[in-house]
């Protein structure tokens, strides 16, 4: 992987030293970097085939941008609304392993889907029923199995809460 340096302004860095949790920040700089070769690639008159991918690769990131936004918020939803404490305790453990999403798309061989995978986590292996899955599914996201980032912050999401408010339980 390349290395460069980069400069930001003093109170920048400061704020970024001071967030209350770790942030991969070179990360969070590559991702700002794609989005804007992308952009780029948009004001091109003429396209090459290397324009088209930077701009699609871009308005892929900005697409799980926004379903990992919505998983997150409504992971939340349910984590205030609904949820029991046994549910954010399991998806709280699912996020502690550094291969969930893996565990998710690999599940049972491919017998579940990750959403009725991650289902399974959370109500445990001998209780869990396809419908019930799909029932709580339906609430969220109108029918269709959530997948890839909307599942990922619909897990986070839910987890966080736990995290903020485990100290006073």
């Amino acid at each position: 992987m390349a290395r460069m340096n980069i400069s930001v302004p003093d109170d920048l860095k400061a704020r970024m030293d001071a967030a209350a949790e770790a942030v991969n920040w070179s990360g969070v700089a590559s991702r700002a970097f794609e989005l804007e070769l992308g952009e780029i690639a948009k004001r091109q008159k003429e396209k090459d085939m290397s324009a088209v991918i930077q701009r699609l690769r871009a308005s892929k990131l900005e697409q799980e941008d926004v379903a990992y936004k919505d998983g997150y918020r409504d992971g939340k939803v349910f984590a205030e609304n609904e949820a029991d404490y046994s549910d954010l305790k399991k998806l709280y453990e699912l996020t502690d392993q550094s291969d969930w999403p893996d565990i998710c798309e690999s599940a049972e061989d491919a017998a579940y889907s990750p959403a009725e995978a991650v289902h399974m986590w959370m109500v445990g292996e001998d209780t869990f029923d396809r419908s019930e899955s799909a029932a709580f599914w339906e609430r969220f996201c109108g029918g269709e199995y959530p997948e890839g980032e909307y599942l990922r912050g619909f897990v986070e999401g839910a987890a966080d809460v736990l995290a903020q408010v485990e100290d006073e339980l």
